[in-house]
């Protein structure tokens, strides 16, 4: 045999073998990663004692073939004596091909099995079919998930299928989280419920130093919500960002709002509010946030010292929170009506500490309060969109409290050390 045709018959047998040992040798990483998923759920129940208390893994099993596996976990779900079994039964297709779809690590197919009495009752509702997840694993780890809501009726409501995607792609220290929605339609008491469009994804980075935190961003958009029948309702282009980081040990978070478009009742567009919030103090909001997660009160027990003694813990760490008050900035709140349309801006601080005695007590707290407040609205806006009497108004405009600009009106509204002005006018 030529040396060619030997190294050609070699490298064919390399090519074969590797193509059948794949599966097995990647059927030992899908077990390995869902046994791992499993610990995890494990450990992430006993961090979490109010969970842990209602939610706990019964058995599991899992049957590795050659080119696929099965996965069952039982959950105990309920408070002791008044628990119900959760199956959550795990159909994996193994890789590179998992079910000859896609190139991936495994595709598992998973069948959530609920009580006798209630799966019965759900087949029912759904002609038969089951609340389905499948999850496809990537060779880099990335973990893509479509949870399936089958289409169903009960009594005077109806609803179309409904699929919610997720993608988990891990990145170094963090991992970004991604999910969408794309449609849904319920039916219910005349009106037709339907939303279009819901997608979002965050990036939340822990902190060792301040381990109940997370620091990240995230972001939300709603293409459309809208209800048509006995009580109209439109909703457009919505959307929510939000950032939270740290500044030496203080805290800054950022947040935006807009809507594109709201009709009910009022015709509201182009709607946006942003601010940040500073000088949140990290080392105690990090023991607020310890102390509601390792006190909380029992949801089985109607003992309820737990909880007592967890409100008590919190509201001194929140006493202590107000040593340092946070400052905010408001940096924009718009929106636009038929009649007009109004705008505002601002900064809020505290001068020095606070106390809780000083947060009930008005007069002290307007002594601490700064506060700089820009607004400005349509004059038809305030009197026909928010129903302000017109004869109030030109009694402020005549005080100097309110000023004309065109067809606006507008004030600066100002409070430090007791004292409240408006266009530098002070207010009696």
């Amino acid at each position: 045999m030529k040396p060619i045709a030997i190294m050609t018959s070699v490298l064919g047998i390399a090519i074969v073998g590797s193509v059948v040992a794949s599966p097995l040798l990647v059927g030992q990483g899908v077990q390995t990663t869902l046994e791992s998923a499993k610990t995890s759920l494990v450990e992430l129940l006993k961090n979490q004692p109010m969970f842990a208390e209602v939610i706990r893994l019964k058995d599991s099993s899992y049957q590795r073939g050659f080119t696929n596996a099965d996965q069952e976990l039982i959950l105990e779900v309920g408070c002791p004596g008044q628990t119900v079994d959760i199956k959550l039964h795990n159909y994996v297709e193994h890789g590179p091909l998992p079910g000859f779809s896609s190139l991936g690590l495994a595709r598992v197919r998973s069948e959530i099995i609920l009580p006798k009495e209630a799966q019965a009752e759900l087949t029912k509702v759904t002609g038969g079919k089951s609340l389905e997840l499948i999850n496809s694993v990537g060779f880099d780890g990335s973990l893509s998930s479509r949870f399936i809501i089958p289409a169903g009726k009960m009594d005077d409501t109806s609803w179309n299928e409904m699929q919610l995607n997720t993608r988990l792609t891990p990145t170094n220290f963090n991992a970004p989280i991604f999910f969408d929605l794309p449609s849904a339609e319920i039916r219910a008491d005349g009106n037709v419920f339907m939303l279009k469009g819901i997608s979002g994804q965050a990036v939340n980075q822990p902190n060792k130093t301040f381990p109940s935190l997370t620091f990240g961003n995230s972001e939300f958009k709603l293409q459309s919500l809208t209800m048509t029948g006995k009580t109209p309702f439109t909703l457009e282009q919505l959307s929510n960002t939000n950032k939270s980081f740290l500044v030496g040990d203080q805290i800054s978070l950022e947040q935006t709002w807009n809507i594109g478009k709201l009709d009910f009742e009022q015709k509201i567009s182009d709607a946006k509010m942003a601010y940040t919030i500073e000088n949140l103090d990290a080392n105690t909001l990090n023991t607020v946030l310890a102390a509601t997660k390792s006190n909380t009160g029992s949801l089985c027990s109607q003992d309820p010292t737990g909880a007592l003694g967890n409100s008590l813990e919190v509201i001194q760490q929140l006493a202590e929170l107000l040593q340092k008050p946070p400052k905010m900035t408001l940096s924009d709140l718009s929106f636009k009506t038929p009649d007009g349309q109004l705008s505002a801006k601002g900064k809020l601080e505290f001068d020095g500490a606070l106390n809780l005695m000083a947060i009930a007590d008005q007069n002290r707290l307007l002594e601490k309060l700064k506060l700089d407040l820009s607004v400005r609205a349509s004059e038809k806006l305030l009197t026909t969109t928010l129903g302000v009497n017109q004869g109030l108004l030109q009694v402020q405009i005549l005080a100097g409290y309110l000023k004309r600009i065109d067809s606006d009106l507008s004030t600066e509204i100002k409070v430090e050390a007791g004292n409240i002005t408006a266009n530098g006018k002070p207010l009696k």
